[in-house]
C-alpha cells in the first residue's frame, strides 16, 4: 500500500488498484490504526499503525487531514 497526494494505491502479487482521494469521504484515527471510508458506514481501508514508523504515521496523519474529513463518534 502506498499513500500520496494523488490517493491510495494497493499492489498485490496478482493485481493493482489505485483510488483517487475523491473516492473517499472521511477517515478516523484510533489508537492502533487509521480507517479510511468510502461512505459514512463503509470502511474501505484499515491501516494498522504497527506496520509504520513514527515518521510514517505522522506523514499519513498529515495527508489524511488535508485530503479527508475526520469522522466523529460512533465507532
Amino acid at each position: 500500500m502506498s499513500v500520496d497526494e494523488t490517493g491510495i494505491t494497493i499492489t498485490v502479487p496478482h493485481g493493482h488498484s489505485q483510488y483517487d482521494w475523491r473516492a473517499f469521504t472521511q477517515y478516523r484515527e484510533t489508537k492502533s490504526s487509521f480507517l479510511v471510508f468510502m461512505s459514512s458506514q463503509r470502511v474501505s481501508f484499515w491501516i494498522p499503525k504497527r506496520v509504520m514508523s513514527a515518521a510514517q504515521i505522522e506523514e499519513l496523519r498529515g495527508i489524511l487531514k488535508i485530503r479527508l474529513t475526520a469522522a466523529q463518534g460512533g465507532f
